[in-house]
């Protein structure tokens, strides 16, 4: 069972193979809209936040009911999707470089196992 945090975590996700997905304001745009969802919806607090060209920062707080594990899910999950249909139109060049052989996609924007602390 996953135990409520109390405290705020610092978060660090990777766009896979370093790539610079995040130089674009177009992409940007959608971590930051994916955060402001949260935020509204109440399920972090968000004290900070960068973004970088292959990478984001945060520290937020999970609230009411949500668990760290839900938000850091929800914000992968949906930030993924966004760049991948984004990359689709934009881009598909790019997108066939995030290309992978898994059984559970095919395609793979973030890096596994992100760092939360």
């Amino acid at each position: 069972m996953e135990y409520p945090v109390i405290w705020p975590q610092f978060f660090t996700a990777t766009i896979l193979k370093w790539d610079h997905l995040l130089s674009s304001n177009s992409y940007k745009d959608i971590i930051i809209d994916s955060l402001r969802f949260m935020v509204n919806d109440k399920r972090i607090e968000l004290n900070a936040f960068v973004i970088m060209s292959n990478h984001v920062h945060l520290i937020w707080q999970p609230l009411q009911d949500h668990t760290l594990t839900n938000i850091q899910a929800s914000f992968l999950t949906y930030t993924a999707k966004a760049i991948k249909k984004r990359l689709s139109f934009e881009d598909p060049a790019l997108l066939e470089k995030h290309k992978i052989n898994k059984y559970d996609r095919t395609y793979q924007i973030w890096k596994r196992e992100p760092l939360s602390i």
